[in-house]
């Protein structure tokens, strides 16, 4: 597939004003308007340290949650994917406290192992040939495996950072939750919640509503991760994006 046309681009993606309108998305320190002291504990993407061109990226984020014991969310699987599906970025995050309960998306209980071959594969390139550990019960995961995930919250947002900078593009849907969610300021947004914010009266659809309605109840998500969920649903708000980047419902 050919990158998108630039101008599109450029239109889909999220003002400072726009963001500041909205009010829930957090605001980096580089854009006009950006509240001052606002999150300042919040990490920021950077622009690379160079004097020559740089290819933009398009990336695609999303987060699932886990309730903790003090009613908070915080981030208990994290998944980025490229501009063309590949997986970039798949991972568990251990939290920061007690668990009192999971908010993930319903797993698919007919997944195998044997049906994760290809993936299993993929996550060993990823970890350049680490041992890839999956979890129990078909790829059901339990409080026990974020507990223990191999890394941290702060160790993921270093190694978000490591991939996307500031001059990338993030797309996401109701991606002002998962920002939130991972501390992290970005400057370059395209959010799918506003892209089709016509589609719903209230202005916010959600993204199995947009699934249907633009690729009917046959479109089904590739099991592209042991943990699914938030794999599928960044692929979902990237094919969603292409609908508009390139004026296609194909």
């Amino acid at each position: 597939m050919e990158d998108p046309p630039a101008y599109r681009l450029k239109t889909l993606i999220l003002t400072p004003g726009d963001l500041l309108k909205d009010g829930r998305y957090p605001i980096h320190s580089v854009l006009p308007g950006c509240p001052e002291g606002q999150n300042k504990h919040y990490v920021l993407s950077q622009f690379p340290y160079t004097d020559g061109p740089t290819k933009l990226s398009i990336y695609a984020l999303d987060c699932e949650f886990v309730l903790m014991d003090d009613d908070t969310k915080q981030v208990g699987h994290v998944s980025l994917v490229d501009f063309y599906g590949d997986v970039v970025l798949d991972e568990l995050v251990r939290p920061r406290g007690q668990i009192k309960k999971l908010l993930f998306a319903k797993r698919n209980d007919q997944v195998t192992y044997s049906d994760m071959e290809d993936t299993i594969n993929r996550l060993k390139e990823i970890h350049k040939g680490q041992t890839v550990v999956l979890p129990p019960n078909n790829g059901k995961i339990t409080i026990s495996d974020i507990e223990n995930a191999k890394y941290s919250f702060k160790e993921i947002q270093d190694k978000l950072l490591k991939i996307v900078t500031a001059e990338d593009v993030i797309i996401g849907h109701g991606v002002y939750e998962d920002f939130k969610a991972l501390e992290w300021k970005h400057t370059q947004i395209l959010d799918t919640i506003k892209i089709f914010d016509n589609v719903v009266p209230d202005g916010s659809p959600s993204l199995k509503l947009l699934i249907g309605h633009f690729f009917g109840p046959e479109y089904i998500q590739e099991e592209l991760s042991p943990y699914s969920g938030s794999v599928a649903d960044a692929k979902a708000a990237l094919d969603l994006a292409k609908i508009e980047l390139y004026n296609s419902w194909a």
